[in-house]
């Protein structure tokens, strides 16, 4: 830790004010459905984690794909990003945890909610009990795809299955697949990357499979209307 307990404390504290302010801020002017209050702080923290995401990408690719390298060459600006960047991932969690059992407790109770923060938590401590937590925020761009599924629920005209997959794709499977990759020799960092990875291939699937049913039943309704 660069700082002390009590600037973490503090920091966690005014996350989760930011993030109450804001949930209650925009339900209280705009008539959201359970879907939307439900994506609300997912969307704001996703866009902030793609930003530092993209920051980090642009490091590690700069590092040549080298996990120590790219650890090694960070600056007190890189150290101190990262450790907000984990805070005001943990203020989300513990945010939407308590407001969603409050406000759309039916949400959380999917593989979204619940399960999702604490398997998220599960990973989160032990990486940062043995100070591996870049390892984390090296992939915050895979947040990208939580944005633009978030913000396709929030405003329907900007929902597209297909774009969701792609980014998945790419920021999932292909970078934090470079991410495993680079860090196969490290005893300690691995697991965590296997774990993460295993957990992102596992929902890619989930939406190949969900994408190849949705695309075969509109084909075939389109057949047998053209029977018709």
């Amino acid at each position: 830790m660069i700082f002390s307990l009590s600037f973490y404390v503090f920091t966690f504290v005014l996350f989760c004010f930011e993030n109450v302010f804001i949930y209650r801020y925009v339900t209280t002017r705009y008539t959201l459905n359970k879907k939307q209050k439900g994506s609300l702080l997912g969307l704001k923290t996703s866009f902030i984690l793609t930003i530092v995401g993209v920051y980090t990408m642009v490091n590690f690719y700069r590092a040549n794909l080298n996990f120590i390298r790219y650890v090694t060459s960070m600056t007190m600006l890189d150290l101190y990003l990262q450790e907000m960047s984990i805070i005001y991932l943990f203020s989300y969690i513990v945010c939407d945890t308590c407001i969603g059992f409050i406000h759309y407790h039916s949400l959380m109770r999917t593989m979204s909610g619940y399960p999702h923060h604490l398997l998220f938590i599960t990973i989160l401590i032990p990486c940062i009990y043995t100070e591996n937590d870049h390892m984390i925020v090296s992939g915050f761009i895979a947040e990208l795809s939580t944005f633009v599924i978030n913000l396709g629920t929030i405003h329907k005209k900007y929902r597209s299955d297909l774009v969701f997959g792609i980014t998945m794709f790419f920021t999932r499977i292909v970078h934090v697949g470079f991410i495993v990759w680079s860090i196969r020799v490290y005893a300690y960092q691995l697991p965590f990357g296997l774990l993460l990875f295993s957990l992102y291939t596992f929902w890619f699937y989930k939406w190949v499979a969900h994408y190849i049913t949705k695309y075969t039943k509109v084909h075939q309704n389109i057949d047998d209307t053209e029977k018709v």
